[in-house]
């Protein structure tokens, strides 16, 4: 625990940041930007976290923490997971949650997690690509001055990124089909767009982490 505290202890009194051409020195929590800032919040939410997972009556049948972004699912009903976000925000001061509470669907970072149904026709959670409103595209044009791999590398990347996220077919489809636009009004061929998106669909070997089999029929995502 010593040691703990001798890491802890700079963190959060030898911290001081520029801005604007004047210092300044924050009195609490970490100060943006910092490369360890992300570590640091990670361990002091342990404790957070493993009361969440088991602290209360009721234990969510899926949590899972990504910086200040939670996935859960719900077994119980929405008032006693009223009550779990009550219990939560009452175990470490200045710590909050919010939730967004759906019941078919909801959007974790750059990914929708939607209930669907495997062939022995269970309800089962799977993934698509998720585009915020704000997200404007503005990925590298054809005119600028990079090597030509470096165009055919983003195109690609991006590809690969929709097959790991998407369920099926169905999804990796309609987010390249949102990548393909954007990127010829920015300068790239159509025809080889569309021949990368073939050629990751059937030749990338991908092997996401999918969520287990689950009855979720009576379930709540937030």
């Amino acid at each position: 625990m010593k040691a703990f505290w001798l890491f802890w202890k700079p963190l959060l009194r030898c911290n001081d940041f520029e801005f604007n051409g004047r210092f300044y020195l924050q009195t609490c929590g970490i100060s943006m930007g910092r490369k360890y800032s992300p570590a640091a919040a990670n361990i002091y939410l342990r404790r957070f976290d493993h009361h969440a997972m088991y602290g209360f009556r009721i234990k969510p049948r899926y949590y899972s923490r990504f910086l200040d972004d939670i996935f859960a699912v719900w077994p119980g009903t929405r008032h006693e997971l009223l009550e779990f976000q009550y219990f939560l925000n009452n175990l470490i001061p200045g710590i909050k949650v919010t939730f967004t509470i759906r019941n078919q669907i909801t959007e974790v970072l750059d990914t929708q997690v939607y209930k669907g149904f495997n062939a022995d026709g269970q309800c089962v959670l799977k993934t698509k690509v998720f585009f915020k409103s704000t997200d404007t595209h503005q990925l590298l044009h054809k005119n600028s001055f990079h090597p030509k791999h470096t165009f055919n590398g983003i195109a690609k990347s991006q590809l690969i990124r929709f097959k790991r996220i998407s369920s099926s077919k169905a999804d990796y489809d309609e987010a390249s089909s949102t990548l393909i636009k954007v990127l010829i009004v920015r300068g790239y061929n159509k025809r080889a767009l569309r021949r990368l998106k073939s050629e990751v669909w059937r030749h990338y070997d991908t092997t996401p982490q999918r969520f287990k089999d689950l009855s979720l029929d009576s379930h709540i995502l937030f």
